[in-house]
């Protein structure tokens, strides 16, 4: 049997579906190592192994269960599908155990239907750039390949149909199984492996393959029980995007850590994000209050916006909260004018009255709401003669798109104690199925998000990422 790496650099196998060697050799000690070839890896490797797993000895036999935690756009769905091809087509450890005329399973599994399709292609890109591995293609289906040696390569999304009881298996690979989970949270990824587990062939191996998320799941329990144990049955690998693909524009990291850092540091650095964290870290927030600043007087020639987050006026409930902002074009800077608030109990018709009032001094005349009581709404605006519309993005997004916007400096918060209250107390909480993360207020009748609520849409729609639109109402 060819080890992985002579393999991976024969030229008639997987050395002709790559570009440059050069650019894999990081990955090439991930494959020495998950395979038990610590007798291939060299000084240098040897440091970027310990660094990488946490282990001060060289693996000498291949593991049984391998956990690959690694940054974005790094490589991992490329070498996923690289490791099921080897197993598939070029290893022949089940053979012997085998009935006469059956077959066996070596499933890739997606986190959806869209990753699957990449596998799939990457599967098959591998499999026909080699005139050896081609020639051991007997059927090819949809989504399964079958070879000559018994073996049926089976690439799907994750769910509750991926395991088939009866069949037996050679291995199982799981790309980006940390956000695997559907909307019911009911088929993840512990499912999926337990389901598989009890029909896996002796010299089987399980690997799964992820950039990181939150503190839960498959991928971070297991990091947290073996990352760093010299346990000879599982592995954990743990790596950044700029170290696995060197050709990765570094640039474009330093973007996105301005953007969002928790977000980039998740993405390509594997840095696990807490479940449930602050949403606006306080040195984003400091460095963006604009001490003293009340409002500002309307001006000619400036084009402004008011989002409105709407309530019933029912006592005990939400404030009624409207904020009127504009785009400094000129130094890029979104600043805000008039911060309204109608606390409950009140009359909705004389909340809208007076934010009809307001932006009428502001040269206003669009009004945009979501579905929450939108007949009301609309009526209420139109009866001032304003036009509606529905607001494009939920609250969670919206205070997601003014966190970018904090990070890159371009908006003035005005110094309101009950607004940056309102925005310190904003959690932020990681989700799974890939899912983005929910921004929210704690629950609680004490905690309200009103104000913040109205500046998040107001700086959203003075911003470049929506040109249409004036006000916005959202329940």
């Amino acid at each position: 049997m060819v080890d992985i790496i002579t393999a991976f650099e024969d030229e008639k196998v997987f050395g002709s579906s790559m570009r440059e060697q050069k650019t894999w050799s990081m990955w090439k000690v991930f494959l020495k190592t998950v395979f038990g070839l610590g007798d291939q890896i060299t000084g240098e490797e040897f440091q970027l192994f310990k660094r990488f797993t946490g282990r001060d000895e060289k693996p000498m036999q291949q593991y049984e269960e391998i956990y690959c935690i690694s940054g974005r756009q790094s490589g991992k769905t490329w070498i996923c599908s690289l490791c099921c091809v080897y197993l598939a087509a070029l290893t022949d450890f089940w053979s012997d155990k085998l009935s006469p005329g059956e077959k066996v399973i070596l499933p890739l599994i997606a986190v959806d239907q869209k990753q699957a399709q990449q596998s799939l292609n990457y599967v098959k890109g591998i499999l026909h750039s080699s005139p050896i591995l081609e020639k051991r293609i007997i059927n090819e289906l949809t989504w399964e390949i079958e070879l000559r040696n018994s073996v049926i390569i089976r690439v799907s999304a994750a769910n509750w149909r991926t395991a088939t009881r009866g069949a037996r298996y050679i291995g199982l690979l799981l790309d980006e199984a940390a956000f695997m989970k559907d909307q019911s949270h009911e088929y993840n990824a512990e499912a999926i492996i337990s389901s598989v587990k009890p029909a896996l062939l002796p010299g089987g191996l399980i690997m799964a393959i992820s950039s990181a998320h939150g503190r839960f799941g498959l991928m971070y329990s297991n990091w947290q029980e073996s990352w760093g144990k010299e346990d000879p049955r599982v592995l954990i690998w743990r790596s950044d995007t700029s170290s696995m693909n060197p050709t990765y524009d570094k640039r474009k990291i330093e973007r996105e850590l301005k953007k969002d850092e928790v977000n980039a540091k998740a993405e390509y650095f594997s840095e696990w994000r807490d479940i449930t964290g602050t949403a606006f870290p306080e040195e984003v927030i400091e460095k963006c209050i604009f001490p003293g600043r009340e409002n500002i007087e309307p001006k000619e020639d400036t084009r402004y916006i008011c989002f409105v987050d709407h309530a019933s006026g029912v006592a005990g409930g939400d404030s009624f909260c409207f904020c009127i902002a504009h785009q400094d074009y000129e130094g890029e800077k979104i600043k805000f004018d008039y911060l309204g608030e109608f606390e409950p109990p009140f009359q909705p018709s004389h909340a809208i009255e007076e934010c009809v009032n307001v932006c009428e001094d502001y040269e206003i005349s669009h009004v945009t709401s979501d579905k929450f009581a939108k007949g009301f709404i609309a009526e209420g605006f139109e009866a001032y003669g304003f036009v509606w519309e529905p607001c494009p993005l939920s609250k969670s997004e919206l205070y997601g798109q003014l966190l970018v916007l904090m990070n890159e400096g371009r908006v003035e918060i005005p110094d309101d104690e009950r607004l940056l209250s309102q925005m310190r107390n904003l959690e932020r909480t990681a989700r799974m199925g890939g899912l983005p993360d929910s921004i929210d207020h704690p629950r609680g009748k004490n905690f309200h998000d009103d104000r913040i609520n109205s500046l998040a849409g107001a700086a959203y729609l003075a911003s470049e990422r929506y040109e249409r639109p004036e006000i916005i109402v959202l329940g």
